[in-house]
Parts: structure tokens; sequence; C-alpha cells
């Protein structure tokens, strides 16, 4: 790694994912900042790449939509299921890593861990003793004793440990920013952010595609697909709670700059219709209101009616999308759920476009093969 005017130049990036994401999360990457992910580096929930700068990694964190973390990564460590044999395997490894760049006598510290996997350790255990290793290490380096603070931290080390890989590296936002912000208004069944994203990305939305969304709950599938049709970065609204604007190797940064070139290319309004029906009005409501806290309402109509009444709202082979965070099956309502997909599939295939497609999320797979 090298200094310049613009922070640390030559840098790798993590981003950590739900199992299942990492190709949409290489999409993401390769389309926000210009670099492809190498295949090897496209691992299971995290996908690393090269950037040309710790800024370019801090746009990524501002602005993606498929990530839960976003870190300035210091090391991929083969680790043993043995707690013993994976201390001795992370510590051996941190030996050669400087981080007194990224502290001043006023940081305080914390180590967050997930784990993945049969490991005879918790990953509390792994994170505390973590906090141990990485606050001795400092010391060492730059005679800065850290404190650890589990409340109110401005810097976070994160722990990814999926199987016999450890991945280690510097939340740049300090927050899991699937968690969305706009997301005020919540009915059952809800999804993170980036799962709705991932639905949207899978199901092959465009910049200027038109979606119908047919079960909104919450309104998170067609907020996500204003964010992106907009250019509207995902943090739009938590820019000076991102850790990386504290971070003392990047103060010299012009950040009023940094966000406003970014901010910049924001667009009024989505090319493409897209829009939002329920058959409740709480739902509605719910939906109407988190996208008004999300900036992006003026993208979306909003309607309430039964799905059986598609084609009465929607000209045929007028859609390009359908895509939805389906109602959840149970005992109670197997037969409803099944005569919803009948109907859904009967007019989907009058309003869809010949190229259209429909994406569901659903935990009743086998009735909607049916």
């Amino acid at each position: 790694m090298r200094k310049s005017e613009s922070g640390i130049e030559n840098v790798r990036g993590l981003a950590v994912v739900p199992k299942g994401m990492e190709d949409v999360a290489a999409r993401d990457i390769e389309e926000l900042l210009k670099i492809k992910p190498n295949p090897s580096d496209i691992m299971e929930m995290a996908v690393g790449f090269e950037a040309k700068s710790l800024l370019e990694l801090c746009r990524f964190a501002y602005m993606s939509q498929s990530a839960a973390r976003v870190l300035f990564h210091l090391a991929s460590i083969k680790v043993s299921q043995d707690f013993e044999e994976a201390k001795a395997a992370v510590e051996k490894e941190f030996k050669g890593i400087r981080l007194s760049e990224w502290v001043t006598k006023d940081t305080k510290f914390k180590v967050e861990c997930r784990r993945e996997g049969l490991h005879g350790f918790t990953s509390q255990a792994m994170a505390e003793w973590l906090a141990e290793v990485i606050g001795h290490s400092i010391k060492n380096e730059s005679g800065i004793e850290p404190s650890a603070d589990l409340k109110d931290p401005n810097l976070i080390f994160y722990a990814l440990i999926v199987g016999e890989v450890c991945h280690i590296g510097i939340d740049l936002a300090g927050f899991d920013i699937s968690k969305r912000d706009y997301k005020v208004n919540s009915h059952m069944p809800s999804i993170k952010g980036n799962i709705g994203y991932a639905l949207l990305k899978i199901s092959g939305f465009e910049k200027k595609s038109g979606l119908l969304d047919m079960s909104s709950f919450s309104g998170v599938v067609p907020i996500e697909a204003a964010f992106y049709a907009t250019n509207r970065p995902i943090n739009y609204f938590r820019k000076r709670e991102l850790h990386f604007t504290h971070f003392p190797n990047l103060a010299g940064t012009d950040f009023d700059k940094f966000f406003g070139e970014i901010d910049g290319k924001i667009k009024d309004k989505a090319a493409g219709d897209i829009y939002c029906i329920a058959n409740h009005l709480r739902f509605i409501s719910a939906a109407k209101s988190n996208s008004k806290i999300a900036g992006v309402n003026k993208s979306i109509t909003f309607s309430r009616f039964d799905v059986e009444w598609i084609d009465t709202k929607f000209e045929k082979g007028s859609v390009d999308l359908m895509a939805s965070n389906g109602p959840r099956i149970s005992k109670q309502n197997e037969e409803f759920i099944g005569k919803y997909y009948y109907e859904l599939f009967y007019q989907a295939n009058y309003i869809l476009k010949k190229t259209g497609k429909i994406g569901i999320l659903t935990n009743s797979l086998d009735v909607v093969k049916k």
C-alpha cells in the first residue's frame, strides 16, 4: 500500500454478503467501481476485490445495495476448528499487519465476529480474544493504547469465519448497511434491503426497467428498485454516521466534495414505471411512508387492489418485470397460497411482455412450481 492525497492507494476490499448473493455483489462491485473481481475472489459469503484507493472502497460502502459490510481487507487466514490452533494461525498473521495509521489517542475500537460452520469456539469468544490481540498490536506498534468500547466505537474490526477461512478487516461504514434506515414501518414477512435488491438483479431489473411488485408488505422491493434506477446512494441520509468520514488516515479528505460528486448523479425520477400494489391498505401505507423516508416516493406509484384485478389495471404485454417478496405459506393458509399463485401466473401471462420475467421470493417453492 502507498499514500496519496486521496488516501491509501492500491488496497483490497471485501464485501460481506448473505450466502447465495456472492454473484450479485460481484456485479455490484463491477458496476459501481468498474472493477471485476477475479473468480477466485468470489467466496462463500464474501467477495474480494482490488481498488485504486481507500476512497474507492469508501464510495462502495456509501453506495452498495448488495453488501451487509464493506471491509478494508486485512487478512484471510486458514483456521482450524480447534480454538487454540485457530488463535495461533491468526496471531501469526497479525504480526505483519500495520494498524497504527487507523488509530489516534481518541480511538475507541470494537471487534465483531460472525461465524458460519462447525467450530470449537463461539463468535463472542473469538471477538474477545481478537480485541486483546489487536489492542496489543496497536500498542506495540505505535505506543497508543486504544480503549475498547462496545457501545460507541469509532473503529470496528470485523471477522467473518466461514468454515476453515477467517476474513478480518476494518468496517468502513461501522454498521450493517443491509439494515436500511428507511425501513421504519414494517410488516411480515419482512426482508432486508440487500435481499430485495438481490431479487431484483436476479430477476433482470435494469436502470430503465419497469417494475410491478405484486404483494408489497413494506415496500422494500420497489424502494430498492427506485434507489438503483435513480442512482441514489443507499446511505444518502447516513453520511455522517459512516465511520470512514472520521478515519485519521483520511483526515485531509474534503468529504463534502466526495459526497457531492456522487450525489450529483442522482436522478429526480426513475426512467421506468415502478408500481407497488397490495391487497391491504396497511401495506400500502407502510410502503408509501418508507418510500418517502427514503426520498424515492416520486418514482413509485402505489395502488391497493387484489391480484385478480391486475389485468384491469395494466394492458396486455405492457410490463417488463414482476418481482415480489411473496406471502409465506403455513398450514393455515396453504389453500389460499395455491390459489394466489395460480391467479398471479394467470395475470402475469397476460400483462408481461414476451421478454418479461417474474421473480418471487418464497418459502413455498413446490406450490409455485405447480
